[in-house]
């Protein structure tokens, strides 16, 4: 093959694998975290510099996305801008680190890891992982290059820092590396993740504080087996599992013992992960690349066999994958349900709401207002007393999300208000980002939880006009009792909490 193929051919192969996060992107924030970075963003470009949590991730969009919000005056150019640099730093920090030149078969390594399921889910919706994670790289990427480049290496592993609590994890493994392959460049990594302690100290201490209960709490080494286990290899990927299978044999055959370190480091990033508070589909993205360092060591005919059976595993899997991507980009129902609701709604209203507060400022302008979480009797007769006293005064909304944290309290605290719907639209809650199950796959998961469920017919509807099916089931509970359950389908995949809701107004 000619020299000049053998060098483009890679590149290529690592550009194909980026684009489905690009063709299948919301462009919008879609997560409440992610509409927070915008709304911080924006008031950094206006000089409020005060530290915050997560605020590297604000500092990321509000530099790379300063100039086209100052030209158009759209803060949904600070998640734009973080969103594509984001895809870009995490794809050229993997190849960087693990693909040589020309060699094809580490391209194709990259890019079946590339194609996993969390960092197409991740991805396509901007989430912030996606941004620290290719800090980290980069940065690491940066140290493999020079003193003064891992100076800069440093400071984008505390901008790292500031952006997700795991980060800590993740930027620690990557100095120890450094210290143990370029001993003479830790330090001045390390003097630049020492200049930006301003930016991540406030971090480190929400981590350290009781405030972080719920934020990513570590509740238990074995506290996750079953469903967040499941999630995290979920979110690798069979073809990513596999991967690392493969590397870890070759590692213990071959004896390179660096590789072998690096699977166990995955399996103990797996297992913790699975142990916290807020574990997630995109979690597994905080893997991949130690997946990505054992793979990259492997001898030629053992990546090629990798890639032979990735191939097979990442088409299946993206199949699989494809109806949530299109769903999402087309109707981003935790965006659009908001911003189709501003029309109805007073500018000096009050949004009684809970976890969605970012993803309604940023689409309505309204002020919000949360309660305690689990409040008891006591705390929630005083929440509708205040709640009383504020529709004298302002106009006040109730959000679909404002009881999730509610045991029942303020539920019957709140029996005597006199609401109104002002508007009604499809809605999904932002926390699931995983892929929508097929309808097999949902209807044996009914059967297992003890349902007895019978498909009583199906009929064609349609969600922000995208065409999905709307499945009608008899369905017998546990306990008993019988009904109807609507369950719409796009695909062949079940819309998981995807249903129509309202926003009420206190009269």
């Amino acid at each position: 093959m000619p020299q000049d193929w053998r060098r483009i051919i890679p590149f290529l192969v690592i550009v194909l694998a980026t684009l489905p996060c690009f063709l299948y992107n919301t462009w919008a924030p879609y997560h409440t975290d992610s509409a927070g970075f915008v709304l911080r963003a924006e008031r950094l470009v206006h000089g409020d510099v005060q530290p915050g949590w997560r605020w590297g991730a604000a500092i990321t969009e509000a530099i790379l996305g300063g100039v086209p919000y100052a030209m158009t005056g759209d803060p949904l150019w600070f998640h734009r801008a973080g969103t594509i640099v984001g895809i870009l730093l995490f794809a050229l920090g993997m190849c960087l680190l693990f693909c040589r030149e020309e060699r094809i078969e580490d391209a194709a390594v990259i890019a079946i890891l590339l194609l996993s399921p969390a960092a197409l889910v991740t991805g396509t919706i901007g989430k912030e992982d996606l941004i620290a994670t290719g800090l980290v790289l980069i940065g690491v990427a940066l140290a493999e290059r020079g003193r003064w480049r891992s100076l800069i290496g440093g400071i984008l592993f505390g901008l790292a820092l500031a952006t997700k609590e795991i980060a800590f994890a993740a930027v620690a493994a990557a100095m120890v590396y450094i210290l143990w392959k370029h001993r003479e460049r830790a330090a001045w990594a390390a003097i630049g993740l020492g200049a930006t302690i301003p930016i991540w100290w406030s971090m480190l201490t929400f981590v350290l504080s009781e405030r972080s209960v719920g934020m990513g709490k570590f509740l238990g080494m074995w506290s996750g087996y079953g469903t967040a286990l499941s999630l995290l290899l979920k979110g690798m990927g069979t073809a990513v599992v596999t991967m690392g299978i493969i590397a870890g044999v070759h590692a213990v055959i071959k004896r390179k013992w660096d590789s072998a370190v690096a699977i166990l480091l995955a399996i103990g990033l797996i297992l913790y992960l699975a142990g916290t508070s807020t574990v997630s589909y995109r979690n597994a993205m905080w893997v991949i690349p130690f997946v990505a360092y054992a793979a990259s060591r492997m001898e030629k005919r053992w990546k090629w066999m990798a890639v032979a059976i990735g191939i097979i595993f990442t088409a299946n899997t993206f199949v699989y994958t494809l109806p949530t991507l299109e769903f999402r980009a087309a109707t981003n129902l935790p965006a659009s349900f908001p911003a189709d609701a501003k029309k109805y709604l007073d500018r000096d209203g009050v949004m009684l709401c809970m976890d969605s507060s970012a993803l309604v400022k940023l689409y309505t302008g309204l002020e919000t207002m949360g309660h305690a979480v689990f409040p008891d009797e006591n705390t929630a007769r005083k929440i509708a007393a205040e709640i009383t006293t504020l529709k004298g005064q302002r106009t006040v909304y109730i959000y679909p999300d404002y009881l999730a944290y509610d045991s029942g309290a303020l539920l019957a605290a709140l029996k005597d208000l006199r609401v109104t719907p002002v508007y009604t639209g499809w809605y999904r809650d932002y926390h699931a980002v995983e892929i929508y199950p097929s309808v097999d796959e949902w209807e044996e998961r009914m059967k297992k939880a003890g349902y007895t469920i019978q498909l009583e017919r199906e009929e064609n509807d349609e969600i922000r006009g995208v065409p999905v099916k709307k499945r009608v089931y008899l369905v017998l509970t546990p306990d008993g009792r019988t009904g109807r359950v609507d369950v719409y389908a796009y695909k062949g995949h079940v819309l998981e909490k995807v249903s129509r809701a309202a926003i009420f107004r206190v009269v």
